[in-house]
């Protein structure tokens, strides 16, 4: 998906989603794929979700939900706000 200069719609997912669909690659993963390019959208996945489906066991920590979908660029892990958690917002 390309950059846009304009409002957008932020499609963001949790991690029910995700062990829901199983580790990728699946049909599951392969139909949401298909879903969001057929939309010509993408998905934002806040920071704690990818790392609470990061499997940190091995020598190298991957993500078997993510890491393909953020390599072909329909997964994007978003950015954290800044500030405390505990401010609110106005």
């Amino acid at each position: 998906m390309t950059e846009t200069a304009g409002p957008y719609t932020a499609n963001i997912v949790d991690t029910v989603i995700f062990r829901t669909l199983g580790k990728a690659p699946n049909e599951h993963v392969a139909s949401l794929k298909q879903a969001v390019a057929t939309a010509e959208t993408e998905l934002w996945v806040p920071p704690a979700i990818y790392r609470e489906l990061t499997d940190s066991g091995q020598e190298s920590p991957h993500n078997p939900y993510l890491d393909g979908g953020v390599a072909d660029g329909w997964i994007r892990v978003a950015t954290p706000f800044s500030g405390a958690r505990a401010t609110p917002y106005e």
